[in-house]
């Protein structure tokens, strides 16, 4: 059979449609090719990957396999985007590579191209393909930082700082190290998260067809391996119409952006004058057009502005699929580029941020100067009454209370508090007399010793500090191994496809 090739709908659209694609509907749903093009590459190899196993399964003869073959590598040698024209009013690209295939061959070759597939199980194909390669490259990023704030924890570890609660309130002692790694565990969970997504999102759809899969003996273990997924997505349909995947993928994009929007929010803080805690490196920063003395901290600003702009894409797509039936729909399309924008977005942020970071300098005699006059030590001092002098926590809380607030009224720092306001407190507030040792007073509200003293499993001291560290270094070395193994694995496909596409054009392999 030949093609007419006055008639392109036999390998575009087909008989059904007698009109082609409305200008308003290509205007909307169909203006960006660069984005198209985008999953180009991966097309190309999902498609070598199907017409082999068409081949294995003697599906296409030799001779027709080969042909298509060298189309394919002729495509990917050149370049598909050279080589195929887009229009938007015949379809998309997916059919144009199709329509293609047949003009350089003809109908009775290139029309066979499609057996056993639809574009159904393609696009979720593709969106999965394109999902796993950003997660590889997020997770190192993720794993990049890590190593920073191990790095910075570890020569940190008794850099004695102010902790906050309710926003800006000093509460405790703390030092940056313990601050830090803190932050490394919070995206520790993140990668763990990837990780945990890993093992349902790498299931091939391939084979599903459009919600049915095919009554054509096709082999979808075959081409899911070829394409480097460690399984099939049994069900047809749910391969194709569930997108639960995304949500996912979109939620530990919006948990990044917000862990990093948090920090960036405390580093904003922390970098004003009346703070003064830390200071960006001027590459990390803007100049004012009209205040000289201006170092603007814009990076921080942005981190903080797309955290809320990854999150709205996440609502996005729970918008569009909340009534979303099964079956594939424009709507999967359309939110294609949300989640693939959001990818990007966090790669850059996490870049950004691990720069940022690298650059900063931390004045650590200002965090101790804060800590120390902050009354950031008065949980100690209580706690001292406490233990040493066996007074309830409820009466050394309101004790401490008093002091605290005579302390201010005088304009007296917490390391200015001396023995003799607590015994005067203890009287007021209990109506006893106590005699207070000094030294009792003195180590309790000095910030170091409120840090050393709490040694227990997690807590700031410095030995306990660096036993997580050591630990969290381990962990990390484990995350180079997961790693390097789903890079190696997803670099190995293009490789082996190759040898596979030169064995089957030569006659190497047989489908006898």
């Amino acid at each position: 059979m030949k093609l007419d090739k006055s008639n392109e709908k036999i390998h575009l659209g087909g008989q059904r449609l007698r009109k082609l694609h409305a200008e308003e509907l290509v205007r909307l749903c169909h203006s960006d090719v660069k984005k198209e093009f985008k999953s180009a590459n991966d097309l190309l190899i999902i498609n070598y990957a199907h017409v082999i196993m068409l081949y294995e399964q003697n599906l296409l003869k030799q001779d027709e396999t080969k042909k298509i073959l060298e189309i394919l590598k002729e495509l990917e040698r050149e370049g598909i985007e050279n080589k195929i024209k887009l229009d938007w009013y015949k379809g998309d690209l997916t059919t144009s590579l199709e329509a293609y295939i047949i003009k350089k061959s003809n109908i009775d070759i290139g029309g066979r191209i499609n057996t056993g597939r639809s574009r159904s199980d393609t696009f979720a194909t593709l969106e999965k393909m394109d999902i796993r390669k950003n997660l590889i490259e997020i997770y190192d990023k993720l794993v990049s930082l890590e190593e920073n704030l191990l790095f910075i924890s570890q020569k940190n570890i008794e850099t004695v700082m102010p902790g906050y609660t309710h926003h800006s309130k000093q509460a405790q002692p703390i030092t940056l190290g313990f601050f830090l790694l803190g932050n490394f565990d919070v995206f520790l969970r993140e990668i763990e998260r990837i990780e945990d997504l890993w093992k349902r999102l790498n299931k091939c759809p391939m084979g599903s067809a459009a919600l049915a899969t095919t009554g054509f003996n096709i082999d979808r273990w075959l081409i899911a391996s070829m394409l480097g997924f460690d399984g099939i997505h049994e069900h047809a349909y749910d391969a194709i119409s569930s997108k639960d995947l995304i949500l996912e993928y979109l939620f530990i994009l919006s948990s990044i952006a917000s862990d990093l929007g948090r920090i960036s929010e405390s580093f904003l803080l922390w970098n004003s004058l009346e703070f003064g805690m830390i200071e960006l490196n001027d590459a990390f920063t803007s100049f004012s057009s009209i205040m000289p003395q201006k170092k603007n901290a814009v990076s921080l600003e942005a981190l903080r502005a797309f955290n809320t702009i990854i999150t709205g894409k996440l609502i996005n797509a729970f918008g569009l699929l909340k009534a979303e039936p099964w079956s594939y729909g424009r709507e999967l399309v359309i939110m294609t580029d949300d989640y693939s924008d959001a990818g990007n977005r966090v790669i850059d942020m996490l870049m950004l941020f691990s720069g940022l970071l690298k650059t900063a300098k931390f004045n650590k005699k200002r965090m101790f100067e804060l800590a120390n006059e902050g009354f950031s030590t008065a949980t100690e001092l209580a706690d001292v009454l406490v233990r040493e002098y066996n007074i309830p926590f409820r009466a050394a809380h309101q004790v401490v209370g008093l002091i605290i607030k005579k302390a201010i009224d005088q304009g007296v720092y917490s390391s200015q508090i001396n023995s003799q306001m607590v015994e005067q407190s203890i009287e007021e507030c209990l109506g006893k007399s106590v005699f207070i040792e000094p030294a009792h007073v003195k180590n309790a509200l000095n910030p170091s010793v409120n840090v050393s003293v709490r040694c227990i499993f997690g807590g700031t001291a410095p030995v306990e500090v660096d036993r997580m560290i050591k630990n969290r270094n381990e962990q990390v070395k484990q995350k180079h191994i997961f790693l390097n193994q789903k890079r190696t694995q997803l670099a190995d496909i293009h490789h082996k496809l190759s040898m596979k596409v030169d064995q089957v054009i030569t006659g190497e392999v047989s489908n006898a």
